[in-house]
């Protein structure tokens, strides 16, 4: 069904991506890939509000994401990892694309000390509190 939708901030679309097929392609076409015609989805969405947030398999293809955003706008890519794992990818269109950094400032849970033991970034634990009566005294 369709539905009008006015006001809206922000879109987030997270359409299904055709079930596990997905990992064993070397890439993914929005246009062929899913259900529905991911291009079409967006249009869609694009009457709704410019600002759209589409969450996307990691092996979709850029030049396709790029189309999305149109000839004199920008998308911003985030990739989602897991571990050392590429699992997704999250793209930003209109207001939502940060384009002076408004969140660099903010603080990670954990600081990023450099690559880990399989080529990603490992994390530095938090600090091991002392007991009480423990300083050998």
């Amino acid at each position: 069904y369709q539905r009008r939708v006015h006001g809206a901030d922000v879109v987030f679309l997270s359409p299904p991506w055709g079930g596990p097929e997905y990992v064993h392609s070397a890439f993914f076409d929005l246009r062929n890939m899913m259900m529905y015609d991911g291009v079409d989805i967006f249009q869609k969405a694009k009457t709704i509000t410019p600002h759209i947030i589409y969450f996307l398999p990691r092996n979709v293809l850029p030049f396709q994401l790029a189309q999305l955003a149109g000839k004199d706008s920008v998308c911003e890519v985030e990739h989602n990892w897991i571990f050392d794992k590429l699992k997704s990818i999250t793209c930003y269109y209109g207001n939502t694309v940060d384009y002076f950094g408004a969140f660099a400032n903010l603080k990670p849970k954990f600081v990023r000390k450099g690559p880990g033991p399989r080529g990603g970034h490992r994390r530095e634990p938090p600090k091991k509190r002392k007991k009480p009566g423990s300083d050998g005294k």
